[in-house]
């Protein structure tokens, strides 16, 4: 008896010798829980400049874990509100946002992880009714204790799954140390598990025992190499996100290499072309001489076509010597229209004379007559005398003429009335000529473009003579518009500042 007696003393000596010199659970509890506090700090620090949701995701988890340690070490010292709701609120926390954070790398689409965020949620919140259930029915402190443990460990079971299926994918050693970090963790909480289910462990959540060592170390370690491993994951990615980044500068750098020599081919090209703009600027001149003098020419072949028909039915003809005189101002006309297109391509200001415009335009109207006698147009003048602006007469001859046979040539496409009107007026101190038509009109698809060099609606057109219009009545600081006529088709408005006395 005596000698059991000594042995249940020395037994007791040895346990309280261990006891004193090791550390009491409220100690490691606190260590581990500013540990836990101050990493994530370090590592949201450490990539502030990569931070995607995965990475607050993670620190998050582990600094609610921290929360949740500190808590449960300063229980007796707080509230028990604060060490025991509040305290569990962090502990289910942490674990939705640390197994989200992992799913955040594993899913494929956005709706599999909200998928994933609502079932981790739920179980969560579960794992909160049962607990705070336990408490409210006065449950004892073993029974919830085992319920923790229980929860805890299969929250790293499944950790641990969810990292083997992150390593399969990334294959790098930063996931294979966060699966170390959940194998670590599922072995220090089994073995505190079985420390509460045989009573061989600490009594309570701060009670003393060997199984509170083992998963404070293992803990620890463990978290060592999780946060060391998601730390090679974001550098590793970092590294990634740069060599792309280069990449992308050496294309960027070969694409610019490329432009500078289409630039420079470019500008071989302008080189050639202003050497060869003499001819090109030739080339304009000639069309629009061309297109100009086909008017006058068409005047003289109607006159010489006249005079051949009074020849033939051996008519005398009186009115020979007024036919000459048409033929033969049509001949300078022609003259007239090369000098003024030259002076206009070459660039050349001739002097400007005083141009009665009521004049100029009854002379084209009136030239205008035998055409429009035989293709059966009415053509109404309506035009106010006395209005007298300083230009170039030919040039604006050209003008109106062009005008006009243009309205001529679209009217004789109507099968019954063809009507073709010129009006002049004052408004202001500017002349407004209008010569307007009943044809089918300018197409909606060639509108905007009527004005360009080489676009004719007409089958046969040049397509010079509406762009050497506008360019002649812009010389004369005028404008002209097109417009939809009142008679139903094209009608072109010239409007010219008036002669200052």
């Amino acid at each position: 008896m005596v000698q059991e007696s000594h042995d249940v003393l020395v037994a007791g000596t040895i346990q309280s010798h261990y006891y004193n010199r090791a550390m009491d659970v409220r100690t490691l509890y606190s260590i581990v829980g500013v540990v836990f506090f101050i990493t994530p700090i370090a590592v949201l620090y450490a990539l502030r400049s990569h931070r995607d949701r995965a990475v607050w995701l993670w620190c998050g988890s582990w600094l609610a874990f921290g929360i949740t340690a500190l808590l449960i070490a300063a229980r007796d010292l707080i509230p028990g509100f604060l060490s025991f709701h509040v305290a569990h609120i962090f502990f289910a926390g942490s674990y939705v946002a640390r197994t989200v954070s992992i799913t955040w790398e594993l899913s494929d689409t956005r709706q599999a992880w909200r998928r994933s965020i609502m079932i981790r949620a739920l179980i969560g919140c579960a794992y909160l009714l049962i607990f705070f259930l336990l408490l409210a029915f006065e449950v004892s402190e073993r029974t919830r204790l085992l319920f923790v443990q229980v929860c805890s460990f299969a929250s790293f079971v499944e950790f641990f799954i969810l990292t083997i299926q992150l390593s399969r994918r990334l294959q790098n050693r930063g996931s294979l140390l966060i699966t170390i970090m959940a194998v670590l963790m599922a072995f220090g909480f089994a073995i505190r598990l079985l420390g509460v289910l045989f009573d061989a462990g600490g009594v309570g959540a701060l009670g003393q025992g060997i199984d509170q060592t083992i998963i404070v170390l293992s803990t620890m370690v463990g978290y060592i190499c999780g946060n060391l491993g998601f730390l090679q994951i974001r550098v590793e990615r970092m590294f990634s996100a740069r060599q792309q980044a280069l990449k992308r500068l050496k294309d960027a750098t070969a694409l610019n290499t490329e432009l500078d020599r289409v630039l420079t081919a470019k500008n071989e090209l302008l080189s050639k072309l202003s050497r060869s703009s003499g001819a090109a600027q030739s080339g304009v001149v000639v069309g629009a001489i061309v297109h100009e003098i086909t008017q006058p020419l068409g005047a003289l072949t109607l006159n010489a076509e006249y005079l051949r028909r009074k020849i033939s039915e051996g008519t005398a003809l009186p009115s020979l010597s007024v036919v000459a005189e048409d033929l033969l101002a049509s001949l300078r006309r022609i003259n007239e229209v090369v000098d003024s297109v030259r002076q206009i391509f070459m660039q050349k200001e001739s002097s400007r004379e005083a141009v009665d415009l009521g004049r100029l335009l009854r002379e084209i109207s009136d030239s205008a007559i035998t055409q429009t006698i035989q293709a059966r147009i009415e053509l109404s003048t309506e035009i106010r005398n006395d209005i007298v602006i300083s230009g170039h007469m030919i040039q604006l001859r050209m003008v109106f003429l062009n005008l006009l046979q243009n309205a001529i040539a679209a009217v004789k496409e109507n099968l019954s009335q063809r009507s073709v009107s010129i009006r002049l007026e004052q408004r202001e101190d500017t002349a407004v000529i209008s010569i307007a038509d009943n044809g089918p009109g300018i197409t909606v698809e060639l509108a905007p473009r009527i004005w360009d060099l080489y676009v004719s609606q007409k089958a046969a057109g040049t397509g010079i003579g509406l762009w050497l219009s506008r360019l002649i009545v812009e010389h004369h600081q005028g404008s002209i518009q097109y417009a939809t006529s009142a008679l139903g088709g094209a009608e072109f408005t010239v409007h010219l500042p008036l002669q200052s006395n």
